[in-house]
C-alpha cells in the first residue's frame, strides 16, 4: 500500500457532556480530557494498513519542528516506509478537535503548506511500483479490487450526504455492510 496525504498531530479534547459541545464556543473555560497523537488522514490510513500487516509506504510532509520529529518516531515501530516523507517549510499540520460524548466533533484544522507542496516524481514512481491503489469506484481498472475486497475503508468526511457514494460502492463491490455512525445517514 502507498498512502498519500497529510500526516500531523491531532489534539482531541474529549468533552464530558453534549451541552459542552453545543455551547462550547460561547464559554471561555471547560474541563476536558486531552489527547495528542499522530493523526490526519495519511497518518490514520498508513497506520491502519500497517496494523493489518500490509507493506505500507507513506508519501507526505511534516515540518522541521518538534511535531515533525514526533511523527516518524511514532510510526517507525509500525513498519511504515517513510522514504516519501518530505519537509513542509510551514511546519507540521495540526488538528484540534472538540469531541462530544456522542462522538460528534468540531474540527479546527491547520494544514500548513500542504496545498503548495510537491514530491520528487522519480521517488514517487519507485514507491508506486507494484502497489495497488483504490480511488474512483467507477474506474474499470479497479473493478477486480472492489469486487474482490473483503473490506473497503471509506471516509465520508467531505460528503454532506455520503449515501450516493456508498450506493456506488455497494453497486460496484456487491454485498456491503454499513455501520451507521452519522445520524443524518438514514439508509444506503
Amino acid at each position: 500500500m502507498v498512502v498519500v496525504g497529510n500526516v500531523g498531530i491531532d489534539t482531541d479534547g474529549f468533552l464530558h457532556s453534549l451541552t459542552e459541545l453545543i455551547d462550547g464556543l460561547r464559554e471561555e473555560g471547560h474541563f476536558t480530557s486531552n489527547v495528542d497523537y499522530v493523526g490526519q488522514a495519511g497518518g490514520y490510513t498508513s497506520r491502519g494498513f500497517a496494523a493489518l500487516d500490509r507493506p505500507t509506504s507513506f508519501i507526505g510532509h511534516v515540518g522541521e519542528d518538534v511535531f515533525g520529529a514526533w511523527v516518524p518516531s511514532e510510526v517507525v515501530g509500525d513498519g511504515i516506509d517513510l522514504t516519501g516523507l518530505g519537509i513542509d517549510p510551514a511546519g507540521t499540520a495540526r488538528s484540534v478537535n472538540l469531541v462530544g460524548v456522542d462522538g460528534s466533533r468540531i474540527n479546527f484544522y491547520d494544514g500548513r503548506g500542504h496545498r503548495d507542496l510537491t514530491v520528487d516524481p522519480e521517488l514517487v514512481a519507485e514507491l508506486f511500483a507494484g502497489a495497488g491503489l483504490a480511488f474512483d469506484p467507477d474506474d474499470e481498472y479497479l473493478r477486480d479490487f472492489l469486487e474482490g475486497a473483503d473490506v473497503l475503508f471509506v471516509s465520508s468526511a467531505h460528503h454532506l450526504n455520503p449515501a450516493p457514494m456508498l450506493k456506488r460502492l455497494v453497486r460496484r463491490s456487491g454485498e456491503a455492510m454499513v455501520e451507521q455512525t452519522n445520524a443524518a445517514l438514514q439508509s444506503v
